[in-house]
């Protein structure tokens, strides 16, 4: 951090925040499974550190998001989850014209 090396400690509940953060970036690309490269950290955290707490939160971000797709789970599907699983199922919408109302564009 700022130029100087510290031991930082990721709490249990630090490393769960990064693998759902992980599934949620999933959520909103193009890609077709969650892969390691979905896995985002801090700027601060050094490149050998963030790869291998990749290789350790992986396994952990597969589980979650099979979880996450699961109807039966008891945490449900969440409004991210089942429009992703849209996206995945190649929709196509029969109609000349969408209508949206209230969509929000960014602002330049």
């Amino acid at each position: 951090m700022d130029g100087i090396n510290k031991y930082i400690t990721l709490t249990p509940a630090r490393l769960s925040r990064f693998v759902s953060d992980a599934v949620s970036n999933f959520c909103s690309t193009h890609a077709s499974y969650p892969a390691p490269r979905h896995i985002l950290f801090p700027s601060w955290l050094d490149d050998s550190d963030a790869e291998q707490l990749r290789e350790m939160l992986y396994p952990a971000v597969e589980q979650r998001w099979l979880q996450s797709i699961d109807a039966r789970h008891p945490a449900g599907i969440g409004h991210d989850i089942y429009l992703k699983l849209w996206a995945l199922s190649k929709p196509s919408i029969p109609a000349d014209f969408i209508l949206f109302d209230e969509a929000q564009m960014p602002i330049p």
